[in-house]
């Protein structure tokens, strides 16, 4: 009887949430780009008041990376990350509703000869990317123009946003791959000459303790992984806001190629040449990176070459 009480309790809070969310996602929908952007911007200073962790640790991992800052500046940063926060949010809310074209008219792709050049090598490509402004959009986006765009996502622990999160990802075509799937899920839709988008910026459990933005980080061998076992092209998207657009840039693809006697070894090589163009992309646009996450541990040892200006580390 207490277990059944529990269940029906636990899905009573989580119809709540979904009914408060889709009851704001349905009032940030119907109003226009720049004042859902103003919205967003309100929502994410209010994420920081209540988020007294996250907003300590965005000042920490500032004032670390930017030794070199004033304060009043570090706390500019956090403030501008924040705000960019929840701008991503109302943005993707604003998706909900809006068609292929309109999206389009607040976004704009730079160098998708690119994207195209990697694909017409027919071994898929893998997108290296992390949590710029605006990840969800651009997968939209290229879905809405045909291209076939795979994104791995977290599978919530709300059932119902996250049914209502993977309808919305899916309206123009974008599949979406469960995080636990097999390799050989991912291996089939990049045999297909499919696009997989692998965010790889934030702290992983399992994986390689590399250096990013002059502190070692434990970072995700996962995109070099895929590479290496299907060679697949990869191609680093950067992107960044221009008053109320968002600009993307496809770099030029990359390819892994053997350089070492152990597989390993090239491996992390290629983790670390991708860290740096997470790292360059960071360094042009600190407020545009999301710096609440918990990206590096508070003890071991650093790197031996702290960043403590913002140019660039290629």
């Amino acid at each position: 009887m207490e277990r059944a009480l529990r269940t029906y309790l636990k899905r009573f809070r989580c119809l709540l949430e979904y009914a408060a969310l889709r009851l704001l996602c349905a009032g940030v929908a119907r109003t226009r780009w720049n004042r859902a952007q103003r919205w967003g911007e309100l929502l994410g200073e209010m994420a920081s008041y209540l988020m007294a962790s996250e907003r300590r640790r965005a000042l920490q991992n500032l004032a670390m990376v930017f030794p070199r800052r004033s304060p009043g500046d570090i706390h500019k940063l956090a403030r501008s990350s924040w705000r960019n926060l929840g701008m991503m949010v109302t943005e993707f809310m604003q998706a909900s509703r809006l068609s292929a074209q309109e999206l389009w008219k607040n976004m704009t792709v730079l160098h998708e000869e690119n994207l195209q050049k990697a694909l017409a090598q027919g071994r898929g490509v893998l997108v290296h990317y992390g949590h710029f402004p605006n990840w969800e959009l651009i997968g939209l986006g290229m879905s809405a123009k045909g291209y076939p765009v795979g994104v791995i996502a977290q599978t919530l622990g709300n059932p119902y946003l996250d049914r209502w999160s993977v309808r919305l990802r899916s309206r123009f075509g974008e599949t979406v791959f469960e995080r636990h799937s097999s390799l050989s899920t991912w291996g089939g839709w990049l045999r297909k000459n499919g696009i997989l988008a692998v965010l790889t910026d934030q702290r992983v459990r399992r994986g390689m303790t590399v250096p990013f933005l002059g502190h070692l980080a434990q970072t995700s061998t996962f995109t070099a992984l895929l590479a290496f076992k299907y060679r697949s092209p990869i191609v680093p998207l950067r992107s960044w806001r221009e008053g109320q657009r968002i600009i993307f840039d496809f770099d030029p693809p990359l390819h892994c190629t053997r350089e070492h006697p152990e597989l390993s070894q090239d491996i992390r090589a290629w983790v670390v040449r991708l860290n740096r163009h997470l790292e360059n992309s960071i360094l042009a646009h600190p407020e545009s990176w999301l710096w609440m996450h918990h990206r590096w541990k508070r003890h071991g040892p650093f790197y031996v070459e702290p960043v403590e200006q913002e140019t660039s580390l290629a």
